[in-house]
């Protein structure tokens, strides 16, 4: 991801708050920028400022999957374009996907496209479709592992946090958990490392997350779509705090 947010991340006086230089700004970016400029609210601002540079990371991640896959620079232009007027719930769902599927459909939709089968726009409304379809989130892991993509038995490169404690709920499986926003971060262990995770809300007893509807939720393992540093996350929290003082 990024090496820091200090780095990647500009204070743009013009538009009051950190933008980032790796891709032009989006509705949704756009609309988030007006909410955290209304809103006096202290902690409502700070999951604002939270969710649009956790957002704002993870559309960058799409970004960086779509070159690494094949996808030529107007492409990812074009892309970049089509995807910029999604509806909030278009764009959260167009960036939901965890790591490896997403690297997966988007190497078999460039094919596809270099066919003549498919554009720009079809990937795009077909990533969305399905991901509505299985009402899939972004919820967050907080953690001091440091945790890598790694290949799979079948040679596929995955990116996975297995749950580690015990939980007497499901007989005494090991669970890994998430929080679904900024104030329900688990930070009791001090962690390093803030993990984007992939959430199925509505899938078969294999794949379906225990969800619960308080800030928390929980499953045997959970599909990363990005990491982050933590401490960095805070410090641009408490920046662009200070822009609006």
């Amino acid at each position: 991801m990024k090496e820091t947010f200090k780095e990647n991340l500009v204070s743009s006086k013009k538009e009051g708050v950190f933008l980032s230089k790796k891709h032009n700004t989006n509705y949704y970016e756009n609309k988030n920028i007006s909410e955290i400029k209304k809103e006096t609210n202290l902690e409502e601002k700070k999951k604002l400022i939270f969710d649009l540079i956790i957002n704002t990371g993870v559309y960058d991640s799409v970004i960086k999957s779509l070159n690494s896959v094949g996808f030529k620079e107007e492409e990812i232009l074009e892309f970049e374009t089509l995807s910029s007027n999604l509806l909030e719930e278009e764009y959260l769902a167009l960036i939901s996907s965890p790591f490896e599927l997403k690297n997966k459909y988007f190497l078999y939709s460039l094919k596809e496209i270099r066919a003549g089968n498919i554009d720009m726009s079809q990937m795009i409304k077909k990533l969305i479709s399905n991901n509505l379809k299985q009402e899939r989130f972004i919820a967050y892991h907080a953690s001091k592992e440091d945790i890598l993509p790694r290949k799979n038995k079948n040679g596929d490169e995955e990116w996975v946090i297995y749950g580690t404690e015990k939980d007497h709920r499901d007989d005494d499986l090991y669970m890994a958990y998430y929080s679904k926003d900024y104030q329900e971060l688990y930070r009791k262990k001090n962690p390093s490392y803030l993990y984007a995770v992939s959430i199925i809300k509505n899938g078969n007893d294999i794949n379906k997350s225990r969800y619960n509807n308080g800030g928390w939720g929980r499953d045997s393992s959970l599909s990363v779509i990005e990491k982050f540093d933590l401490r960095k996350v805070d410090d641009e929290i408490k920046d662009i705090l200070n822009e609006y003082k």
